[in-house]
């Protein structure tokens, strides 16, 4: 996937972390155990993961967690089109 400024933003670990809502070792568990997880992207601030791939794959382990994060509504707003 593609990153496309209009419609996805870019979200640093510790966000990345913030909105899991799991400490970091759990996430870092998760996403080494989990060959579909969001890879992280190299930019020039470090990397950053976009927030459509975290919102696909937070859906899928709780639904509930998807919009708790304005992030993370501006990114299932752009997935709906």
């Amino acid at each position: 996937m593609s990153f496309d400024i209009r419609q996805d933003s870019l979200v640093s670990k510790r966000d990345f972390i913030r909105v899991s809502g799991v400490s970091r070792p759990t996430l870092n568990k998760k996403l080494d155990e989990d060959p579909d997880s969001p890879k992280p992207k190299k930019t020039p601030l470090g990397d950053m993961y976009l927030a459509s791939d975290i919102n696909k794959w937070l859906s899928r382990y709780e639904p509930t967690m998807r919009n708790s994060c304005p992030l993370q509504a501006a990114a299932m707003q752009a997935l709906a089109g």
